[in-house]
């Protein structure tokens, strides 16, 4: 049978085929295919129902392609496979003198709480003190900066997932906004001063959930690794593996597997012939083992007892000089039964206005700031260059020499900081 001449099939589907693939295009008016009409038909449909399906998905975010387009971002993701781009054995082994700064629970939303859209510059006076805070290391030059987790305050949650590095900056909740006001904030840190990142309760849950832990790993590398400098070993780790909340959480076994995980990696490191050369170690974490004292009752600020008792006698015995951490909003120093320091520092943004001791307030399932029992004087937060501040650290041969400087009173130089 001869087919219709084009141009029969042109004057005969003027207007949209999308719905008629069949036409009565030949001169004689048989029924018959187009291969024009059936070809852009075929086309429109199919791309059509892509773009429906592909727009339904990337809403639900039932595809999480953007994530592997995302190019690495080498400000926030240099910790990688438990260790951390430029800083490790190879590079640093020799033993040297330096400097570091450490910022706790900068928490960006802390000090104004809110919720919903309302909120969206609530977190302007941490903004101000965490810039300052960075304008000091810029101008103090330290070998690196370490940040000990709770970069925000709003928590991760499953209605608003904080979307890849490379999306939208329209997308996402609260804790989004929080987390781009944060990198907008720390990208003015000089590039040549590595930046060191550890998660807290706020960035993971007081209960992480594994979707949770990816997030976070997808924005800012591993939660828990290793790194050196100048002979050092530095070991950080992520402590709500360790927390009494989550020891009793009904995550199930996916993330008691991620604690076990970190667990035996911990372990193996800390009895390595790697940690035996090292001329110090310090452990590193956003919430201490304990704040008062070893064998205190379980609470929000300190560690479930067995995790705690474990990981203590195995940094004992690899000769840990020194114990880092964050979380209390408030300087407390202390020591474990073996010696080691622990030292806990206050907030470079919001710092809590405690009243109790920090072993009575440790050791409250949660801080009370409301009942007539409350730990918390009036105001209960401080956001204050005159307040806030950061903890500048001396490494030489005879160990770490550490001290608290409020961000308005912060010394011109390393040297001045420790002149006794």
């Amino acid at each position: 049978m001869q087919m219709p001449a084009a141009s029969d099939c042109e004057d005969e589907i003027e207007g949209w085929p999308l719905l008629k693939v069949r036409k009565k295009c030949g001169a004689n008016g048989e029924s018959t295919y187009c291969r024009g009409c059936q070809t852009l038909t075929i086309f429109i449909c199919a791309a059509t129902l892509f773009f429906v399906v592909w727009h339904y998905a990337r809403e639900k975010r039932l595809f999480r392609l953007e994530a592997q387009q995302c190019p690495h971002d080498p400000r926030f993701q240099l910790a990688a496979n438990r260790r951390f781009d430029g800083l490790q054995y190879e590079e640093e082994q020799r033993w040297r003198d330096f400097d570091f700064i450490q910022l706790a629970d900068p928490q960006l939303g802390m000090f104004r709480k809110c919720s919903g859209s309302s909120c969206e510059k609530s977190w302007a006076e941490e903004l101000h003190t965490l810039k300052l805070a960075v304008q000091h290391a810029n101008r103090l030059r330290p070998r690196f900066v370490l940040i000990s987790g709770d970069l925000a305050d709003a928590y991760p949650s499953a209605a608003q997932p904080v979307p890849p590095p490379c999306a939208d900056p329209r997308e996402g909740g609260v804790r989004a906004q929080q987390l781009r006001s944060f990198k907008a904030a720390l990208r003015s840190l000089d590039p040549q001063i590595p930046l060191v990142l550890q998660p807290g309760n706020h960035d993971l849950g007081q209960q992480p959930l594994l979707r949770h832990i990816a997030e976070y790993r997808l924005h800012f590398g591993d939660d828990y690794f290793c790194f050196w400098v100048g002979g050092v070993l530095f070991v950080a780790i992520n402590s709500q593996y360790y927390t009494g909340r989550t020891a009793g959480h009904a995550a199930g076994a996916a993330l008691s597997s991620l604690g076990e995980a970190q667990d035996e990696w911990l372990l193996r490191l800390l009895r390595s012939e790697a940690a035996r050369r090292a001329r110090h170690v310090a452990v590193l974490s956003h919430v201490p083992p304990f704040v008062d004292n070893e064998a205190e009752e379980e609470g929000w600020a300190n560690w479930e007892l067995k995790a705690r008792r474990k990981v203590l006698q195995a940094a004992s015995e690899a000769g840990v000089r020194l114990w880092l951490s964050g979380h209390f909003h408030s300087n407390v120093i202390t020591r474990s039964s073996t010696g080691i320091p622990v030292v806990v520092s206050s907030s470079c943004c919001s710092v809590i206005n405690w009243t109790s001791s920090p072993g009575l307030i440790a050791t409250q399932e949660s801080p009370d700031f409301t009942s007539p029992n409350k730990v918390v004087g009036s105001p209960p937060l401080i956001v204050s260059p005159f307040v806030s501040g950061a903890r500048l650290v001396r490494v030489a041969a005879s160990g770490f020499e550490h001290r608290w400087f409020p961000l308005a009173h912060m010394p011109s130089t390393f040297d001045e900081a420790f002149a006794h």
